[in-house]
C-alpha cells in the first residue's frame, strides 16, 4: 500500500491513495478527475483550505461521518478501506495556522478514541501546522500517548528563515510500515511531497 501527501497548488502523479489540502479557491470534482482514480474531497470558498484524497477505483473506501467534538477549524476527511483482511483508517487533515494546540489535540484524541475499536490500523496525514522538530510538542505527545510512530523525519517546509516538518504521517503500528520520506514537489508547492509505502506482507502476517 503506497500514500502520498502534499500542500498543493495544483496535482501530482498518485499512488494507491494522495491526499492533498487545496490552498485556491473552491475546485469542481469534474476540473480533476483522474483516471483509474475517485476523489473523495470537502472544499471550502477562499484560500487556506480544502482537502481532498484520490483513491484508486480497485480499493473499496468508505468514508466515515460522525459527531463527536471536534473544534469547527479542523478540515478533515476520515475514510476505511479493507487490506488483506484487516480494516485501515486513513485521515487526511489541515490545520489553520492560528488553530489552539490544545483544542487541535482534544479533538484527535476524540476521534482516535472512536476509530480504535473499529479498525485494525490507521493513519493520519496533512498539514496540521505544527512542527514536529519541536522538541515536546504537544501533537506527537497526543498520538504518542496513543500508540503512534510519526514517520517522516525531514523538513517539510523549507525557507529562507525556516526549516518545519508541518506535514507528519502518523501510523499505529510500525509492523507495517515499509519505508517513508519526502520527495521535492517545487513546481506545484512549498511543502514537500510525503510518501509511506505499507508492507503488503506485514498485513497478512499480524493477527
Amino acid at each position: 500500500m503506497k500514500v502520498e501527501s502534499l500542500s498543493a497548488r495544483s496535482l501530482t502523479t498518485f499512488y494507491e491513495f494522495t491526499s492533498l489540502v487545496f490552498e485556491n479557491d473552491r475546485i469542481q470534482d469534474s476540473g480533476v478527475t483522474l483516471p483509474g482514480y475517485r476523489i473523495l474531497g470537502r472544499d471550502r470558498l477562499g484560500r487556506g483550505g480544502g482537502v481532498a484524497v484520490y483513491a484508486s477505483t480497485a480499493l473499496d473506501c468508505q468514508v466515515l461521518d460522525f459527531d463527536l467534538p471536534i473544534i469547527d477549524s479542523l478540515e478533515y476527511i476520515i475514510f476505511t478501506v479493507k487490506i488483506h483482511s484487516k480494516l485501515m483508517a486513513f485521515g487526511n487533515f489541515y490545520v489553520p495556522p492560528r488553530t489552539t494546540v490544545s483544542d487541535l489535540t482534544d479533538s484527535m484524541d476524540n476521534i482516535l478514541s472512536y476509530l480504535y475499536p473499529l479498525v485494525d490500523y490507521i493513519m493520519f496525514l496533512g498539514n496540521f501546522n505544527v512542527d514536529q522538530f519541536i522538541p515536546d510538542n504537544p501533537l506527537f505527545a497526543c498520538f504518542e500517548s496513543n500508540g503512534f510512530l510519526q514517520v517522516i523525519d525531514e523538513p517539510t517546509s523549507i525557507t529562507a528563515l525556516s526549516s518545519t516538518l508541518l506535514d507528519p504521517i502518523f501510523l499505529s503500528d510500525s509492523n507495517i510500515l515499509s519505508s517513508a520520506g519526502t520527495i521535492s514537489a517545487d513546481l506545484i508547492s512549498d511543502h514537500r511531497l510525503d510518501y509511506c509505502i505499507c508492507s503488503k506482507k506485514a498485513y497478512s502476517k499480524i493477527s
